[in-house]
């Protein structure tokens, strides 16, 4: 018996295959970030694998924001992580991009739309 798998909501895989990859390529340091993504979830359809890596790649980003730490001690901790409208152009980087991948790694391991073919659920038989 051949096991069917059913590949993450087309959401999913736009951020994860190209979105994010191709924002993480503009910048030297996120070269091996967005080759690993792109090239392992592009590579399986394993939930089991994506599971472990987006897991792996939500600590990174909260490793990343913990490095605004010292901005925020600095501007102020509101300034820096909550008042988005007065966010300068390397802030929205290097945090309001962070915090939409980090927010759709969430929803991902989660299980929110996981599962899910063409707008249907995975589990109805077509």
């Amino acid at each position: 018996m051949v096991e069917q798998t059913v590949l993450p909501a087309l959401y999913y895989r736009l951020f994860f295959y190209y979105i994010e990859p191709l924002s993480a390529v503009l910048s030297n340091l996120y070269l091996l970030f967005a080759l690993n993504e792109h090239l392992v979830l592009t590579s399986t359809s394993s939930l089991h694998t994506w599971r472990r890596l987006l897991f792996c790649l939500l600590v990174a980003d909260f490793g990343h924001l913990a490095t605004m730490i010292p901005l925020a001690l600095e501007k102020g901790w509101l300034d820096v992580f909550v008042r988005f409208w007065a966010w300068n152009a390397m802030e929205w980087g290097s945090v309001g991009f962070v915090y939409a991948g980090a927010l759709t790694r969430m929803c991902f391991l989660a299980g929110v739309r996981v599962g899910v073919k063409d707008g249907k659920s995975a589990a109805k038989k077509e």
